[in-house]
């Protein structure tokens, strides 16, 4: 194999284990109540996306699903920066919930390590070839240089409930 067809399946091989990385809604997740099936509860049709409720009175909105009949499946629970709500989504779609009910409230600022990275280019000797004749130049190669610094980020507690609203039972 070639080394362009090395470098390739090097890239595709990373790009999809940073795809396949869980975010902290997957990690954080408890399961709360026993498996149900579909005679119980209303699952999420195949394809369709669970409603994603963003709520800033949580305890309130909670009480008003469970009025509901809704039952709680799951829920994930963390302090952290912002996670994305694609990965409640992801999760809820795995789980066949039909809503999400999420809060977030900002704890206090926090800080992590971060990088950046500088292009420099060192020079080498090398044979070229030029009208015919070869000449000692130099060749440019890139040596990065990656500069650590501390980032400031908000740190965040990130509360999602996975639901399913329960059937009726017929008497």
């Amino acid at each position: 194999m070639g080394k362009f067809q090395t470098l390739l399946m090097v890239i595709l091989l990373l790009a999809l284990t940073a795809c396949a990385r869980p975010g902290s809604f997957t990690k954080s997740y408890r399961q709360m109540a026993e498996p149900v099936g579909p005679e119980d509860v209303f699952m999420l049709d195949p394809g369709a996306k669970p409603r994603l409720i963003v709520s800033e009175n949580f305890d309130q909105d909670f009480e008003t699903f469970i009025a509901q009949d809704f039952l709680v499946l799951g829920e994930s629970h963390f302090a952290g920066p912002e996670e994305k709500y694609e990965d409640a989504l992801r999760q809820g779609a795995e789980l066949g919930v039909t809503h999400i009910l999420l809060h977030k409230r900002y704890l206090h600022q926090g800080s992590k390590k971060a990088y950046k990275t500088v292009k420099r280019y060192d020079y080498v000797r090398a044979v070229k070839y030029r009208y015919g004749t070869y000449y000692m130049g130099y060749e440019p190669v890139l040596n990065p240089i990656s500069i650590p610094y501390t980032k400031q980020v908000p740190i965040y507690d990130q509360r999602a409930v996975f639901l399913v609203k329960l059937k009726a039972k017929a008497n």
